[in-house]
């Protein structure tokens, strides 16, 4: 239930305010998801084409967390605006990154740039189809390596939830190693604002 307190003006979901709930929620979804990537990238794990379904959960929770993170930043009105637009519905990284205010950006930039956190940890996941002749660009820049990473997984919360269903004819592609460290940055930025601590 969303209610809008008197004294305060801000808006609570259950009692609590709602950019510290989105952020909460954002932050449990991501931890399983770290959770779920650390065993799919076990050494003994075996991702075979037998087991590409293992895939599923970890790309799902960690890009839904990311979704929510950036939906942090913005205002009901920019939400609305992007689900009213043709073709969109609100879980396309790259569009709601691009709606982030500059100064924003290059706060999650920086830090993204400074931490060490998850840095270099994964593989990244692939699917191409044997026709496919795609060349991956090489970034020059922090902002060009988060924007490529984000355009190529820009619907990865809605391609891997139907995995099942997937085109055969069409690439699939999650930078595991930018977006979760993209997503660390994203979350601390925002506890930041929150004035709480990150941990």
């Amino acid at each position: 239930m969303i209610t809008k307190t008197i004294i305060t003006g801000k808006e609570t979901v259950l009692g609590i305010e709602k950019s510290l709930f989105a952020y909460r929620m954002a932050r449990d979804f991501f931890d399983k998801g770290i959770a779920a990537t650390n065993d799919l990238h076990r050494p003994k794990s075996e991702l075979t084409n037998k087991t590409h379904w293992m895939v599923c959960f970890p790309v799902c929770t960690i890009a839904f967390s990311l979704e929510l993170a950036l939906k942090n930043f913005l205002t009901d009105e920019q939400i609305t605006k992007l689900r009213n637009t043709k073709r969109k519905n609100g879980h396309e990284l790259l569009d709601l990154y691009e709606l982030i205010d500059t100064d924003t950006q290059n706060k999650i930039e920086s830090h993204f740039d400074w931490c060490g956190s998850f840095k270099n940890t994964f593989f990244n996941m692939s699917y191409r189809p044997s026709s496919s002749k795609t060349v991956h660009q090489k970034a020059a820049s922090t902002k060009e390596r988060i924007t490529i990473a984000l355009n190529k997984s820009n619907r990865a919360f809605l391609d891997f939830r139907y995995f099942y269903s997937l085109d055969p004819t069409q690439e699939y592609w999650f930078d595991f190693n930018t977006i979760i460290q993209f997503t660390h940055a994203c979350l601390a930025i925002k506890a930041e604002e929150l004035g709480i601590k990150y941990n």
